[in-house]
């Protein structure tokens, strides 16, 4: 996994092409009502989504949090809860 100082613009075009894709199944789905919602409706999906957006972002945040935590465990040999092929539980 590269670093993340070491992005590229290759890296952006893999975004932008993933974006370009859910933006056609968009289309697909819902058509073009989305072009005729009034300014206030849209401005409610946007601020629905972004809440959506926060909360998985504290969810991952809590997932790694939790691996952070097993990590240390590990380092530390505090850990119970590693199977036992761990070969420093062995």
């Amino acid at each position: 996994m590269k670093d993340i100082k070491d992005w590229s613009l290759d890296d952006y075009a893999d975004f932008t092409q993933i974006l370009l894709s859910r933006l056609a199944v968009g289309r697909e789905t819902y058509g073009i009502a989305s072009l005729h919602k009034s300014d206030e409706a849209l401005r409610e999906d946007i601020s629905q989504e972004l809440l959506d957006v926060c909360g998985w972002s504290f969810l991952l945040w809590y997932k790694l949090q939790q691996q952070q935590e097993r990590m240390k465990q590990l380092e530390t040999g505090g850990h119970t809860d590693v199977p036992s092929h761990c070969p420093t539980c062995s």
